[in-house]
């Protein structure tokens, strides 16, 4: 999962500072890959008509949806409240 994820970085640029932050991207980028095999599996297979394929569409906005919230929380604002709460309660009382 981390080098997905270590790569999917180094192609945007971005520093890469922890592994946890490569490995997550990594899952997720995954997750998306498995998801899209399967989902275009069952659309050959049942592929009939105009119909299918918008639904289908939809299908894909709806899930591209959830993972733009998951990967939002789980590499920007989980991340920034645990470094927020280190450095607000943990850190005063060194």
């Amino acid at each position: 999962m981390a080098p997905a994820g270590r790569t999917a970085l180094r192609a945007l640029h971005a520093p890469l500072r922890h592994n946890l932050y490569c490995a997550v991207l990594g899952a997720y980028i995954l997750w998306g890959a498995a998801a899209l095999a399967l989902r275009v599996h069952s659309l050959v297979q049942r592929a009939t008509g105009g119909l299918a394929f918008l639904k289908e569409v939809q299908a894909w906005l709806v899930m591209l949806a959830r993972l733009s919230v998951l990967a939002l929380l789980g590499l920007i604002v989980i991340p920034f409240m645990a470094g927020l709460y280190l450095d607000l309660v943990m850190l005063p009382f060194r």
